[in-house]
């Protein structure tokens, strides 16, 4: 496959669904695949879809939210016992890289014992970070996890980041979990080709409106609840133009870049 698309693995929120599995998509840039973000039941999810996970280049995750994290575990321990020889990189904020080691300890992941090699690899936000030539991401912090910091433990560190996808010669915005219409700016002063936000944590025209500003040409809706399923996919028919798209994500959905 010598193409540039985006395969959405899961489309649903932080509430389990029959319907969907938890927020997750693949870039898939002409040999390369990154996996961003990988929840609970991301395996069953990757089965499901019928994706090698064995030719899963890289993982990117946003925050450590157990719809966003926690399926990372069995994954590995799949991918082993698939006798995976690939190496693999793990991208995270940089004040997350121990966090992640210990998760991993903790539920017996030790990299000495696979028999291929796993790099955890730190960012830092506004850095661009290079997976391959002519794919990169950039990284800004939103402000999702603002309100468990007066909660955390001083030896946690909270941190959420939203994403500027560089494929070829478009961008793509990931919003990840938004959690105010400030996040939906971060990436402002870029031109945006793609918008994929999540929907549970904003006003939905919110999110309409700062696709329009972004100058986005389409809009893609992702983190959906049952409940909220309905309601997206009228307003996506009430606003989608022939030059401006609107999409209700699905499990499975490819959409080219």
């Amino acid at each position: 496959m010598h193409e540039s698309a985006i395969k959405f693995i899961g489309t649903g929120s932080g509430k389990v669904s029959l319907k969907r599995f938890h927020s997750a998509f693949i870039i898939h840039h002409e040999n390369f695949k990154l996996l961003v973000d990988c929840g609970d039941g991301i395996s069953k999810a990757l089965l499901n879809l019928k994706e090698d996970i064995t030719k899963i280049n890289s993982i990117l995750i946003s925050h450590f939210h157990p719809d966003h994290l926690n399926g990372i575990s069995l994954l590995l321990i799949q991918m082993k016992m698939q006798k995976r020889n690939l190496p693999l990189k793990i991208f995270v904020h940089h004040n997350l890289k121990l966090q992640l080691v210990n998760f991993l300890e903790t539920n017996m992941i030790f990299f000495k014992r696979y028999p291929f090699e796993i790099e955890i690899v730190d960012f830092e936000v506004s850095l661009k970070i290079d997976f391959e030539e002519n794919f990169s991401f950039t990284a800004k912090e939103n402000s999702h996890v603002d309100e468990y910091k007066i909660d955390a433990p001083e030896n946690q560190n909270l941190f959420s980041c939203s994403f500027l996808f560089k494929v070829k010669d478009k961008n793509i915005f990931y919003t990840a979990d938004a959690a105010s219409k400030n996040d939906l700016y971060l990436f402002e002063n870029s031109k945006i080709d793609l918008m994929i936000s999540e929907v549970t944590h904003v006003d939905l025209f919110e999110i309409v409106e700062a696709s329009k500003k972004n100058e986005a040409e389409k809009l893609i809706f992702t983190h959906i609840s049952d409940e909220i399923e309905n309601e997206l996919f009228a307003l996506q028919s009430s606003l989608s133009t022939n030059s401006r798209q609107i999409i209700t994500a699905v499990d499975g959905m490819v959409v080219q870049i």
